[in-house]
């Protein structure tokens, strides 16, 4: 039980940073590919992103994704940008998504390859 005090003590002693935003062309990305989702819409799903992540994305993989979770997105969903990072070469952006219709929150990752859709990750 001790070992849980210190990293608790910490995160409550440290200030928190102001919130960022996403820049506006990562968001106007960000806001479309959630929308294809919600339509299941694989074409505008995939319309920015890389040969690798084309070929990757199956039909069956994307309806099963929209089967999961596409649904409790449909009557509209609220988001938080959490934060911007850099991994392996790549822009990596996250979001906190919370559904309107109520349901559990997600994470969203937005994965950025030279400006292409490298990937996009929903957890």
């Amino acid at each position: 039980m001790k070992r849980f005090l210190l990293p608790l003590f910490l995160a409550t002693a440290l200030p928190l940073s102001a919130a960022e935003e996403a820049p506006a062309p990562i968001e106007a990305e960000f806001r479309r590919m959630s929308a294809a989702l919600v339509r299941r819409d694989l074409a505008a799903f995939l319309a920015n992103g890389t040969d690798e992540a084309k070929q990757a994305l199956t039909p069956e993989k994307f309806s099963a994704v929209c089967d999961q979770i596409g649904n409790s997105l449909t009557n509209g969903f609220d988001t938080v940008f959490l934060t911007r990072a850099r991994q392996q070469g790549c822009d990596v952006y996250l979001w906190k998504v919370t559904p309107k219709g109520g349901g559990d929150d997600l994470f969203m990752k937005l994965v950025l390859e030279n400006g292409k859709v490298a990937g996009f990750r929903i957890f």
